[in-house]
């Protein structure tokens, strides 16, 4: 089977934590982990059904979310398509506003833009 899901490293940091793990942790450290572990299960969809998973939103050509609520507030994970059934997590938020947070979808488009200009943005 063909890998289906990526993680992206973030171009700006000297940190080769994939950003995902990254807010993950702090979303943790914060208390929100019911929303961390909506997001694993939301991954494990993805990986598991791909385009069809249920969460999957799109914003624009190739980004989108997987989006749940929770009792901590909605569960985001953003995304790209990078294949016809592979994706690149990027990054991550709980919050109880519905809006996206528009810093972390900028930094999805940013991640985008680097990887089709060939950098290695993806582990």
């Amino acid at each position: 089977m063909q890998r289906r899901l990526w993680l992206t490293l973030n171009p700006y940091e000297s940190v080769t934590r994939p950003a995902l793990l990254t807010d993950w942790l702090e979303l943790a450290s914060k208390g929100q982990q019911r929303c961390v572990d909506k997001m694993v299960e939301m991954c494990r969809d993805l990986f598991e059904t791909g385009i069809a998973c249920r969460y999957l939103k799109w914003f624009a050509d190739g980004v989108g979310e997987l989006k749940a609520r929770t009792s901590d507030g909605g569960a985001r994970v953003y995304l790209l398509r990078i294949g016809e059934n592979a994706f690149a997590l990027t990054r991550a938020e709980c919050k109880k506003e519905s809006q996206t947070d528009p810093a972390l979808l900028e930094w999805t488009l940013e991640v985008a833009e680097l990887f089709d200009q060939g950098f290695e943005v993806l582990v």
